[in-house]
């Protein structure tokens, strides 16, 4: 197909080193996907020139030929810009770039095109997919002046590889590209460059190209800082869409490939002895799975709820919105374990593996990757070198400590995060005695003291730094990649330290180590949401129901992000799916009251209030205090009002957890009574309560913002700083 410019062999025209499309072929993937969405972009083909066959093509030891001339005749050149491109004695720089380069400047377009927004680019259009060495970076800028490319890089320490187009999630990606966001720019950019060439301003040949500002520049650099899961507006459209299309018809579950949902069969957990064994390798399982980026995995909290089901496995997939279903089976005798696994392919009704696996016990790590492997290989998975490295297989563990751990486990998430039950800590310190070198085991431990500050404790912030710090940061050294430890240290940097650049880093591990891992990532939402990026929360939110519709955080979440983005119609939206759907445990509950006290929906809210209160009569955590005071005083209850607002205060004679001091100054704003309601923010500060994080975002306290003892209220706090 010819060019749509009379007198050219081809539109653009793709100069790569062959050896950068060995292994993940990744230029070929890039010409496939670029064609695709130039298809979408213009009106008319575009016709590209790509030598993919390294063997019939012209390969880099012979001379250019009349066809290769003809061939880079063409209006736009990209050179694929790797570690090995700027070599100036190899084929692609010397008979392809310079060559180019040439004939472009002298023909009648010229090497530099105008805009129509007019701005000047070039017809040289690089694509980098790799940090290039300082030598290899001048060699280009020598010819093209300072390299501005679409960057195909992803970035981690230690990391220099490109982009591969089927990570979806970059969540290790430190600045958080998306390979389909830079697609887009190319295609784009490959636009703007043709309306230039055929528009009458375009530039005459030997042009400058007029450097960015400053400004632009720091827009640049801010950019790269971004990080997680943010979406283009395409794809929060398409996710939008695809989430929206299920509250519209919840008997439509949209199939994920590579999904998977555990379920026991056998007697294991009808057996009190065996039931926090055979949970506790389950899960370990699905913490192998969850390393695995590709593969989406329902968390095993939604998956339970189906293991009494008389449902069969198809129908139960379609339930969860999956399209297998992995039947396991734990059972322990003396030193011995054997776990049996059913993997079916339960919409297309086959039995994809049926095997049995045997150890001792002291090898209980080893077989439980060795069940998370071979469940990958059957869904064709092929794992990373970096996903491999995360699935170790000769950790060996006492067996007694590590069921002592199982049921210490089983305790303390059983009885919920406000609950951590003093039992737990003696068996885990016992576990720790027994293997000092365990360590989730220290991650569980550290996450007990974590929580007794937080809500339902009694511990001050410097309290939690002495006991849960350590711990924390000792099973982080142990195993760097314990997705659970990271995400306990970031919940602390958040509570404890008010310090969002560490939480974050703390987060990226999380990601890095257990990208599949929805039930972590959705911690996460806080952070962004108070860090004043809802339009990331929110696609992290569209992201895990994509995974796991089943799980109602994920839906609050979604509904949390919308409130923050002051889209209230989709908010409620959200809302009355969640009330329609799901059985309303006092969690949820206590968020979709305060998402409506968020919105001023303060009518709507007054039955969930009586909910909630029949849920948790004897309850008066300062969160719930301080909605049903705002409830109350904005619908004319001004005694319910008072009688809340005064428990309040007397909660906050006993201690700061909880932080009843930053509720009380959220009734007082809302009663516009900055004096009491400065002077309560002035305490919260001084106690270091940990919900102040929230200070920045939360709508209660916005009638304080033009208050100049606000502003140095923002400016105390550690977050703010560089």
């Amino acid at each position: 197909m010819p060019s749509r410019v009379p007198g050219y062999e081809y539109d653009i025209f793709i100069s790569y080193r062959q050896k950068d499309n060995k292994k993940e072929r990744w230029v070929t993937e890039f010409v496939s996907a670029l064609k695709t969405e130039l298809e979408s972009t213009f009106k008319e083909d575009i016709s590209i020139y790509f030598d993919e066959n390294s063997h019939d093509g012209l390969l880099e030891n012979h001379d250019v030929d009349d066809s290769l001339k003809e061939k880079l005749k063409c209006i736009i050149f990209i050179p694929i810009i790797s570690q090995t491109y700027c070599d100036t004695k190899k084929f692609a720089w010397k008979n392809e770039f310079l060559v180019f380069k040439k004939k472009a400047s002298e023909d009648e377009y010229g090497l530099k095109v105008k805009l129509s927004n007019g701005n000047v680019t070039s017809r040289i259009f690089p694509v980098r997919i790799h940090e290039l060495d300082k030598a290899d970076l001048e060699v280009i800028e020598s010819e093209l002046g300072p390299l501005r490319s679409v960057d195909f890089i992803y970035r981690s320490p230690g990391v220099n590889r490109p982009l591969l187009h089927n990570e979806d999630h970059p969540h290790g990606n430190l600045n958080k590209t998306y390979y389909r966001d830079q697609i887009n720019k190319v295609a784009n950019a490959i636009k703007d460059i043709m309306t230039g060439v055929n528009s009458p301003t375009r530039v005459a040949p030997g042009a400058i190209i007029s450097t960015p500002s400053k400004v632009t520049q720091q827009a640049k650099t801010n950019l790269h800082k971004k990080w997680i899961v943010m979406m283009a507006i395409t794809a929060i459209a398409v996710a939008g869409y695809f989430v929206y299309s299920t509250i519209e018809n919840t008997g439509s579950k949209e199939k994920i490939d590579n999904s998977v949902a555990i379920l026991p069969f056998g007697s294991q957990l009808e057996d009190a002895d065996q039931k926090a064994f055979s949970t506790g390798i389950m899960e370990e399982i699905v913490s192998q799975l969850y390393k695995i980026e590709s593969i989406k995995l329902v968390s095993l909290e939604s998956s339970l709820n189906f293991k009494d089901s008389k449902l069969s496995p198809k129908e139960i997939a379609e339930q969860l919105g999956v399209s297998n279903i992995l039947y396991l089976s734990v059972q322990k005798s003396y030193d011995r374990l054997k776990i049996s696994c059913r993997l079916i392919d339960a919409l297309g009704d086959r039995v994809l593996l049926s095997e049995s696996y045997e150890r001792t016990l002291t090898d209980i790590f080893s077989l439980q990757s060795e069940v998370a492997q071979k469940v990958v290989s059957h869904l064709k998975i092929k794992l990373t070198e970096e996903e491999k490295m995360r699935m170790p297989t000769d950790h060996n563990i006492d067996p007694d400590a590590y069921s002592l751990y199982l049921k210490a486990h089983e305790l303390i998430w059983d009885g919920g995060w406000a609950d951590k039950d003093s039992t737990a800590i003696k068996m885990l310190n016992k576990v720790i005695e027994m293997e000092p070198d365990f360590a989730p085991a220290y991650s569980e431990l550290g996450s007990i003291w974590l929580f007794r500050g937080f809500f339902g404790g009694y511990l001050k912030a410097e309290d939690v730094t002495r006991k849960a710090l350590p711990l924390l940061t000792k099973a982080a050294s142990l195993d760097p990649n314990l997705a659970e430890a990271h995400a306990w240290m970031a919940q602390y940097f958040l509570w404890y330290e008010w310090d969002f650049k560490s939480a974050e880093r703390e987060w990226q591990r999380v990601y890095e180590v257990s990208p599949s891992n929805t039930v972590l990532s959705g911690l996460s939402c806080d952070f962004l949401l108070a860090s004043e990026r809802p339009q990331e929360a929110l696609a992290l939110s569209l992201r895990n129901l994509e995974i796991d519709k089943t799980d109602v955080g994920n839906w609050i979440d979604l509904a949390r992000s919308y409130l923050y983005l002051n889209q209230f119609d989709e908010a409620l939206k959200t809302l009355n799916y969640i009330s329609n759907t799901f059985e309303i445990s006092a969690t949820p509950m206590s968020n979709i009251i305060e998402i409506k006290v968020f919105m001023a929906k303060y009518d709507l809210a007054l039955d969930d209030i009586a909910s909630l209160t029949s849920l948790l009569p004897n309850d008066e955590h300062p969160r719930m205090l301080c909605n049903n005071a705002l409830v109350y005083g904005k619908t004319g209850h001004m005694d319910k009002l008072e009688l809340n607002l005064k428990r309040l205060i007397e909660l906050s004679k006993r201690g700061s957890v909880g932080s009843p001091s930053f509720f009380i100054a959220q009734v007082y704003a809302s009663l516009d009574n900055s004096e009491l309601a400065f002077q309560w923010l002035e305490k919260s500060f001084r106690d270091h309560e940990v919900e102040l994080y929230w200070l920045k975002v939360i709508p209660t306290l916005k009638s304080l913002h033009g208050d100049p003892r606000w502003t140095s209220l923002i400016n105390r706090m550690p977050f703010t700083k560089k």
